[in-house]
């Protein structure tokens, strides 16, 4: 028969491990949301290489000081936890987990860690609020592009009206000739 503490140990060396090199974290509770909710949730994290785990708040506070998490984030880990997390793209993550809240009235998200800084509630829903990275990249292209597409009519114009101005001097010249 396997012994508990070595159980433990291996969960705490998996969630250790699972911590490092992540995007991000959030720690929510989920009492009343259903299992097949849950796995709906898991479905729509995975394309976008996150994934949530339900955890036990000992194991996840020590697996969090082994990967060197802290700042207070441990303080969110009370009464039944799950925990996402983010190791691609957080704020794709961010928009899933807070319309899952808004879908589902017993999943609450407590808090979350990314960037080295600890957020609550509302600031992750401000983030959630943001567009996406390639909206943002988007809008910088196209901000960026505006003054060369502006130099280039700009440019264009004037040529035309010199091969317009030229044309004239043409058909004057044409027309004398005759």
């Amino acid at each position: 028969m396997p012994s508990l503490r070595k159980e433990r140990e291996t969960a705490v060396a998996t969630l250790s491990e699972d911590l490092k090199g992540i995007e991000g974290l959030v720690v929510a509770g989920y009492v009343g949301v259903k299992t097949p909710e849950l796995n709906e949730l898991r479905d729509k994290l995975r394309p976008l290489k996150s994934r949530c785990t339900i955890v036990k708040n000992t194991l996840a506070r020590i697996a969090l000081k082994n990967a060197s998490i802290d700042g207070g984030f441990a303080d969110f880990f009370d009464g039944q936890s799950a925990l996402v997390i983010q190791k691609g793209d957080a704020m794709a993550s961010l928009k899933v987990l807070v319309d899952f809240e808004k879908a589902h009235v017993n999943f609450k998200i407590r808090g979350g860690h990314m960037a080295g800084k600890v957020m609550k509630p509302a600031e992750i829903k401000a983030i959630a609020g943001l567009p996406t990275k390639k909206v943002l990249l988007s809008m910088l292209l196209s901000r960026l592009q505006g003054p060369v597409q502006n130099l280039h009519s700009v440019m264009s114009a004037h040529l035309t009206q010199v091969v317009r101005a030229l044309d004239q001097v043409a058909k004057k010249k044409e027309a004398a000739g005759k």
